[in-house]
């Protein structure tokens, strides 16, 4: 086992900085339907927004929890629960896909859906990785 040393202090301002950026999103995603100036949004925007908030949440939890807490093998298995959020919320859009967009641009929505697929196969592969990297931390190096 390892002695628990505190982040150094560039670790916990990169992540600092990051439970902001997530915070902001958080706060810009749950503002939309009131600003109205996007039109190509529908309805079923709010049938994605808890998994979206769900999954900053989660973003917002590891990261504060790193600031007091960076062993390797737990940001591993956090970075691992995080993918799989995002997995799950990528799935959720796609499935909803609350857009409405022009006829015109059906080429272009083709392409974003082609593009959340591949992010979620690549959250995916490094979820997997994630995990091994963790049992190979824990388990075989001991």
């Amino acid at each position: 086992m390892s002695i628990q040393k505190p982040p150094s202090a560039g670790r916990r301002f990169g992540y600092l900085i990051s439970i902001l950026i997530n915070t902001a999103i958080y706060y810009v995603i749950n503002n939309f339907p009131i600003w109205n100036f996007i039109p190509f949004l529908t309805e079923q925007y709010q049938q994605v927004l808890w998994i979206a908030n769900l999954s900053l949440g989660a973003n917002i939890f590891m990261y504060a929890t790193f600031m007091v807490y960076d062993l390797r093998w737990y940001r591993n298995l956090m970075q691992a629960v995080v993918n799989a959020f995002t997995i799950y919320s990528i799935h959720i859009f796609r499935t909803v896909f609350p857009l409405d967009l022009v006829d015109g641009l059906a080429h272009w929505v083709n392409i974003g859906l082609l593009i959340l697929i591949v992010i979620m196969i690549l959250a995916t592969i490094l979820e997997i990785g994630s995990a091994v990297k963790h049992y190979r931390n824990t388990f075989i190096s001991n």
